[in-house]
C-alpha cells in the first residue's frame, strides 16, 4: 500500500491528530488511536495495565467473538498471526479452544466446558462469586 500521496486517507487522518502534537509522546498516543480508530490495531492506551498474558487475551476475545479466524483474531489483539498462530497452538492442545477447517481456512471457537474448569479460570469465578469485596 502506498501511502505517499497527501490525499490518501491514513495519511490524511495522521497529519490532522498530530497537527499540534507539543511532544513525541503525544504523537505516538495521536497515531495509535488513529490507527486504533481505522481498525488496523487495537489499541488501549498508556493508562491501561494489560493484566492478561496472551493466552488469556485470545480466550477473552473469542469468548466475545464466538467463530473467529486466525487473521480476525490478530486484527482485533493487534498483534501478528504469527503470535496469535503460537498462543492458538497451545490453546487447542490443551483442549481450551475447538479447531474447525473450514475451506481453505481454520475457524476458532471456545471449548467453554473446558475453559471454565480450567484451574486458574475456576479460581477467578470462585473468587468473584465467594470472594469479600469489601462493599457489602
Amino acid at each position: 500500500m502506498n501511502i505517499g500521496g497527501s490525499d490518501h486517507p491514513i495519511k490524511w487522518e495522521l497529519t490532522q491528530r498530530i497537527t499540534g502534537a507539543k511532544s513525541p509522546e503525544e504523537i505516538v498516543e495521536a497515531v495509535m488511536r488513529t490507527l486504533h480508530d481505522m481498525q488496523f490495531v487495537t489499541y488501549r492506551g498508556a493508562d491501561v495495565i494489560p493484566i492478561l498474558a496472551p493466552a488469556g487475551r485470545v480466550l477473552a476475545d473469542l469468548g466475545v467473538h464466538r467463530d473467529s479466524s486466525l487473521r480476525e483474531l490478530s486484527q482485533r489483539l493487534g498483534t501478528t498471526e504469527s503470535s496469535v498462530t503460537k498462543q492458538m497452538t497451545h490453546l487447542v492442545e490443551a483442549g481450551l479452544i475447538e479447531r474447525t477447517r473450514v475451506g481453505k481456512r481454520n475457524r476458532y471457537k471456545l471449548n467453554l466446558n473446558n475453559v471454565l474448569q480450567h484451574p486458574d479460570i475456576a479460581a477467578l469465578i470462585e473468587a468473584i462469586i465467594n470472594g469479600d469485596h469489601g462493599d457489602e
